[in-house]
């Protein structure tokens, strides 16, 4: 059942009358989700406080009114955007999730995916009106073919009534280990780039996470080796 309070003031009607007018205000006080039946003419409107319609989103048909949620994905943040496969630690993805609208919703829950692929389901009891909650995510994509890969949130909740929003979808980049410059080739441009920063060990000033290609925390003769072994590659059109 909905939840909330209904109020009904009628009017005193000392005569007959007949024709159009006001014998009763009824007063909606909705405090949470879910479908009402009330017995309601086909001229009924709802109003609100100023005498505006009330229309989207709710909905009123032949006794049935509806107050539902709309919840939505306001943004989906990788860190880092550009990965090698060759790294071993997990890209941290924080997913943004509002409430639109005036009232507390929830439970609900919001599952990440690469393409197709399930990467986690996070749970969530409630949401705040008109408030917004971060989800954090860790992604194990080491060892996965180099290109753009989609990542997709989509929230499920009941009673949504905007579903084209329920979702949000970002690439991100997976890159041939020895790509630096990240333009789909590993070429003498980049061989530039990390002969700049070989010798620099995390922590110092100049270390680029860019060139440590298996990600120990040291720019050195390892990372050599996996840029000669991948030089002159190129992304077959996968990325940039």
């Amino acid at each position: 059942p909905g939840a909330g309070t209904l109020s009904l003031t009628s009017n005193n009607v000392s005569t007959t009358v007949t024709g159009p007018g006001v014998l009763a205000t009824v007063t909606f006080n909705v405090t949470g989700i879910g479908d009402t039946d009330i017995t309601l003419g086909p001229e009924t409107r709802l109003i609100r406080i100023d005498g505006s319609n009330i229309t989207f989103p709710h909905q009123l048909e032949h006794g049935f009114f509806t107050n539902g949620v709309d919840l939505y994905v306001q943004s989906i943040v990788p860190s880092p955007s550009q990965v090698y496969p060759t790294w071993t630690f997990l890209m941290e993805i924080q997913v943004y999730v509002a409430n639109s609208r005036s009232i507390a919703v929830g439970p609900f829950s919001v599952t990440l995916y690469n393409g197709s692929t399930p990467i986690e389901t996070q749970f969530a009891p409630d949401l705040d009106p008109f408030g917004d909650r971060r989800f954090t995510f860790n992604w194990a994509y080491t060892g996965l073919d180099w290109g753009l890969h989609n990542i997709t949130a989509i929230i499920t909740v009941p009673n949504e009534i905007s579903p084209d929003n329920n979702e949000l979808l970002i690439t991100v980049t997976i890159k041939i280990p020895g790509d630096c410059d990240g333009d789909g080739e590993v070429s003498f441009d980049d061989f530039i780039i990390f002969a700049g920063k070989y010798g620099i060990p995390v922590g110092q000033p100049g270390y680029d996470l860019v060139a440590d290609f298996n990600s120990d925390g040291a720019i050195d003769f390892d990372d050599f080796i996996i840029l000669a072994a991948k030089y002159g590659q190129n992304s077959q059109g996968k990325y940039p």
